[in-house]
């Protein structure tokens, strides 16, 4: 069997192309890792919604007990009671 050389011009592209998909790999990753990282923000951000819901009524709660039930106008600060 003879051996052939190929046209540098043709090494050269498969070096490029060998290039371009070792980026798109780095890429990926890249990507991948920046997605971890929104979905722990993420979870983190539900967490502290959640922790303001939970004191928002247990506040609730408390005007409700204290105050008896009714309706809250932040603006005067007065609870006007349900019927």
């Amino acid at each position: 069997m003879k051996v052939t050389q190929l046209p540098q011009n043709l090494i050269d592209q498969i070096k490029q192309l060998q290039q371009n998909k070792i980026q798109l790999y780095c890429d990926l990753g890249e990507i991948e890792i920046q997605k971890t990282q929104l979905q722990q923000k993420k979870d983190q951000l539900k967490q502290k919604y959640q922790d303001i819901v939970d004191e928002e009524n247990t506040l609730g709660q408390y005007i409700s007990q204290e105050f008896g039930d009714g309706t809250l106008d932040l603006d005067t600060g007065t609870l006007t009671p349900l019927n």
